[in-house]
């Protein structure tokens, strides 16, 4: 489990004092020294509802479970309260908990999971699917209005490999495997998931699935959609369990209804996944003169089908956020990056105050295709950082959640919100929210604030534009000032022909647009499908389907 109050490794923090950096460009973006450092509440003091029991229905798990399968205790509740965004974490720091689950329980095997279904169909409890605790739209958290028992269902237990087809290049995986471990037992043999995304370290295959993950090397190995053969879902209607086929025509797709439904249908307990052999691979820094360089480059790759596994770059206020996060180097090393600078500055004449880093990753059995990509981009006029600087990125890529607790810690609000657009709009949707927001810093805090953006997936008809803002609501309720700000770059983002998201799904966070983007008759199949395959709402209400009670409650100004 991560920390219960924060990201990740409970012995793994962010450490601002190792680069140099950093605080002159905080000082400098977020406008003065000005830090106080937010006290966490002791643990013994965090305040979480009672307890709704049902005596019959928890004899009833207590028969089926062994005592370690089953946990009524608050500190286990308190670990299942939220996932890992924003409103989530400032509602900890602020001992704010009003709702919570009542039980926890830990399934090991499919059969577990079943019997819980039976138990909480018959009794009319709520199952939520609870995968690695990172989901950053609400899709874990119990929402309010409920006066059934809440059962949080921790999947980790159920974590295997459970066979390799090496000549068909498929795996049967357990739902609640995390990214690492896929990886440790895949690669024990050869193989490769090759699914990377952020959450990669703590995050389950249920969860991917069910929220329609992304990884950092989709360019070249697809999304989670992309990688799923078929899945087995315990519904409180029976099982689904769709084919094993590498195509089939006899009618829709199931598989496509349990991907992205955020646990409302039922639990997800394995799947078949596409595999790949595991090779080495080679990640390159490049610098662009500008954002629109690179995605120019980009764009070319992608019309010629000729994409790297991973082409990531980031606009001008990432990269420079870029460069402020570079650890401590021994003197030499510093001297020798200082020459480095001059020399793209004036050989390359890239003005580093609109340059746009870059990282570039290859299998490394593919050499012809880094030779042409790397001259294309020397043509464009980029300066080739070369391979240790990208792996010295990859070592790091996991690291940015545990900065942006960082921040939190010092008061400040930070916040990611992504989307896709189509090619034909995605600079003009870029420069218009970025503007946006920091007109907003202008108004609001004195232009107090960062907003960064990178390119992080792409495809033939466009791209996902992810964006990073980070700023001090001063002495505004920070939850308030929160929401109002996220409405504000949502809909930016809506009226620039943005998506409501790329790959962190709904949940409630994103329930106010779901309707404007979905449709009307959308949404009433969603819902129709909810009402027949559960009818008696027992898994993961008040997500997805737009909910006006639901709305109000976390969006009382929309």
């Amino acid at each position: 489990m991560m920390k219960w109050w924060g990201w990740g490794d409970t012995q793994k923090m962010f450490d601002a004092d190792v680069r140099p950096g950093f605080w002159p460009y905080v000082e400098k973006r977020l406008k003065g020294n000005t830090l106080k450092k937010t006290v966490l509440p002791d643990l013994k003091d965090m305040h979480l509802p009672k307890a709704t029991i049902n005596d019959d229905a928890l004899k009833a798990l207590q028969v089926i479970l062994s005592s370690d399968q089953l946990a009524i205790d608050d500190f286990s509740r308190l670990q299942h309260v939220y996932g890992r965004n924003y409103r989530d974490l400032i509602r900890i720091w602020q001992n704010n908990i009003e709702t919570a689950p009542d039980v926890i329980v830990y399934p090991q095997s499919h059969d577990d999971v079943v019997k819980i279904m039976q138990i909480a169909s018959e009794f009319k409890l709520i199952i939520i699917p609870f995968g690695g605790g990172t989901n950053v739209v609400g899709a874990l958290e119990v929402v309010p209005g409920l006066t059934r028992m809440v059962i949080s269902m921790n999947m980790q237990r159920m974590c295997k490999v459970m066979s390799v087809d090496k000549e068909s290049m498929l795996a049967v995986i357990e739902a609640g495997a995390l990214g690492r471990g896929i990886e440790d037992q895949l690669n024990a043999q050869g193989l490769t998931l090759g699914h990377f995304p952020d959450s990669f370290e703590y995050a389950s295959l249920g969860g991917w699935i069910a929220m329609r993950s992304a990884g950092m090397q989709s360019d070249g190995f697809g999304n989670i959609e992309d990688m799923l053969i078929s899945v087995q879902v315990v519904t409180p209607t029976g099982e689904i369990c769709t084919p094993t086929s590498p195509r089939f025509s006899a009618g829709p797709d199931i598989k496509e209804i349990i991907l992205g439904s955020e646990g409302i249908f039922g639990v997800i307990t394995q799947a078949t996944v596409r595999i790949r052999r595991w090779e080495n691979i080679v990640t390159h820094a490049v610098l662009f003169p500008t954002f629109e360089t690179g995605l120019n480059v980009l764009k070319q790759c992608m019309r010629e089908t000729d994409m790297p596994l991973m082409m990531r770059i980031s606009d001008k206020d990432e990269t420079s956020m870029s460069l402020a996060l570079r650890p401590q180097s021994v003197w030499w090393k510093t001297k020798i990056q200082k020459i480095l600078c001059k020399l793209i500055t004036h050989v390359k004449k890239i003005d580093m105050e609109q340059a746009s880093i870059a990282f570039l990753s290859f299998k490394e059995t593919d050499k012809h295709k880094q030779t042409a990509l790397l001259k294309r981009c020397r043509q464009q006029g980029a300066a080739i950082l070369g391979p240790k600087i990208g792996e010295k990125w990859i070592k790091s890529k996991y690291e940015p959640p545990y900065i942006r607790d960082f921040f939190l810690g010092y008061g400040f609000t930070a916040d990611t919100v992504e989307t896709s657009a189509l090619w034909s709009n995605i600079l003009s949707l870029h420069d218009n929210t970025i503007s946006a927001i920091k007109a907003m810093y202008a108004e609001k805090y004195n232009g107090a604030g960062y907003a960064g953006c990178h390119i992080s997936h792409s495809y033939e008809t466009g791209a996902c534009l992810y964006f990073t803002i980070c700023y001090d609501a001063g002495d505004e309720d920070k939850l308030a000032a929160y929401c109002k700000t996220k409405k504000y770059l949502v809909d930016t983002i809506f009226a620039n022909g943005g998506s409501i998201s790329h790959h962190h799904a709904i949940g409630y966070e994103h329930m106010p647009w779901a309707t404007r983007f979905l449709g009307e008759n959308s949404i009433k199949i969603i819902k129709h499908l909810k009402k027949n395959i559960d009818p008696d709402g027992v898994c993961n209400p008040g997500k997805l389907i737009p909910d006006e009670e639901i709305l109000k409650y976390y969006w009382p100004n929309i």
